[in-house]
């Protein structure tokens, strides 16, 4: 309004020159801020807003409106900058609570770390002793192993001693053992073996007669355990046979010579006996007369008609059976016995057999040759 009275009152000199003071002013103050915005770092942003290389105009409305626009233009730039600059303390705020967060964090880790280093360092050393102690214990083990092997070596060559001595001691007529003749003689009553193997042969030489009694053979386990039953040869079968018949041996002695069980040894004796008696059936037993006639003492009985001549007699005892005894009378004795005679007895043509019952119930009478003649009890 100055400028435009100024130049209205005719006073054009004096108002140019006010005009120009202000505009001097304005570019003043703008190139502060132009300094300003280049020391806040924004030097480019203020260098392309930067009218200093501007020539300036000679009217005074052109001027004005520079000025003017270039208040808007400092101003826009001076909120823009206030902008700025809390913008920049806010992202160094945040800087700084970030960076104290992040020392934070450093040190819990660091102390974590720590804690868990130790930790390692720990069960490392734990781990170390650990393994060498478990180190120890194999090589103790190791050697306990040798040691073993060592033992298990040794009692395995004992033992192979042992059952070779024996297989070389058993009861047992299997090469290599060579029983001599007075041995075979007191336990199976024959004088050689050659005599003893042809009575093996002769019992087994029926197949039909010892199919499912008499087991094939097998070789025998030189263990020292107790064999099955198929492991006793028949040589050793018809021995425990022929043994039991001559000494009266038990089972339980048996089964102790002969190495097997008990119940091997029963079913060694049932299915031999029920063999040897079934074969020797087949076989008549005949005396000479010469024979006969020469017998001492002679003894002779008379029975159904025929004169036979007595070779043994004997009483035999028998326990009565308990299903049996209350049918006795009192005058049977404590143990309820009772007693049969048995006879071995010739017929004169030489054929001999065996008798319970010539005597039992029977009173016997000698006629006049001598000759017991039998005859019914009364009562009887």
């Amino acid at each position: 309004m100055e400028v435009e009275g100024g130049a209205g009152g005719g006073g054009g000199g004096g108002g140019r020159i006010g005009d120009l003071v202000l505009a001097a002013e304005l570019m003043e103050m703008v190139s502060e801020t132009v300094r300003h915005v280049q020391n806040e770092e924004r030097f480019e942003l203020a260098f392309g807003h930067d009218h200093g290389a501007y020539v300036m105009p000679d009217s005074a409305p052109a001027l004005k409106e520079m000025v003017k626009e270039l208040r808007e233009r400092s101003h826009a730039q001076g909120g823009r900058l206030a902008a700025l600059q809390n913008e920049l303390a806010s992202t160094l705020g945040t800087y700084k609570e970030l960076k104290d967060r992040h020392e934070r964090d450093c040190v819990l880790l660091s102390h974590d770390l720590a804690s868990r280093l130790s930790a390692l360092r720990a069960e490392n050393a734990s781990l170390r002793l650990a393994v060498e102690e478990g180190s120890r214990r194999a090589q103790r083990a190791e050697e306990r192993g040798a040691e073993a092997a060592r033992t298990v070596l040794s009692l395995s060559r004992q033992l192979r001693e042992g059952a070779g001595r024996a297989r070389e001691s058993a009861f047992t007529l299997d090469p290599p053992a060579q029983p001599t003749a007075r041995w075979l003689r007191f336990h199976t009553g024959f004088e050689t073996p050659e005599r003893f193997h042809a009575f093996l042969r002769f019992l087994t030489a029926d197949a039909d007669l010892c199919a499912g009694r008499i087991r094939p053979e097998s070789p025998r386990n030189p263990g020292p355990g107790l064999d099955s039953p198929g492991s006793l040869s028949h040589a050793d079968q018809l021995l425990l046979v022929l043994s039991r018949l001559r000494l009266g041996l038990l089972l339980q002695d048996l089964a102790y010579r002969f190495r097997v069980s008990e119940t091997t040894a029963s079913r060694v004796w049932l299915n031999w006996t029920h063999v040897m008696v079934d074969r020797l059936m087949q076989i008549p037993v005949v005396c000479s007369p010469k024979y006969l006639d020469a017998f001492e003492p002679k003894r002779a009985v008379l029975h159904r008609g025929a004169t036979l001549t007595v070779l043994e007699c004997t009483d035999l005892f028998f326990e009565v059976q308990t299903k049996e005894r209350p049918r006795l009378g009192a005058g049977q004795p404590y143990r309820a016995h009772y007693v049969r005679r048995g006879y071995a007895v010739a017929a004169p043509s030489g054929y001999m057999t065996f008798a319970s019952s010539l005597g039992f119930g029977l009173r016997a009478r000698s006629d006049a040759r001598g000759v017991l003649v039998e005859e019914e009890e009364e009562g009887g």
